[in-house]
């Protein structure tokens, strides 16, 4: 996943804006895990403001779509740190 190249700074520098930027459209097709990638930047605010309700909603959508640590974080306790660091 090209986001999680951003993120970790894996051959580039550590940006977690193009993190985002990359994990969105992933997200918007159908891929959990990069639902809950964006989740955890939107709930951290370490690729902009912070917005929980916008995680909270990516946490859902990795959810709906099968990625079960995103599952942890939907309307409950696990909805403090998110599983993806």
């Amino acid at each position: 996943m090209l986001g999680n190249m951003y993120l970790v700074g894996q051959g580039t520098p550590r940006d977690t804006a193009k993190a985002l930027e990359n994990f969105e459209p992933s997200c918007a097709g159908r891929w959990g895990e990069s639902c809950a990638a964006a989740a955890m930047l939107y709930q951290r605010g370490t690729a902009g403001p912070a917005n929980v309700e916008l995680a909270q909603k990516r946490f859902e959508e990795g959810c709906e779509l099968g990625y079960q640590p995103a599952c942890r974080y939907v309307d409950g306790p696990g909805f403090v740190d998110p599983v993806l660091r």
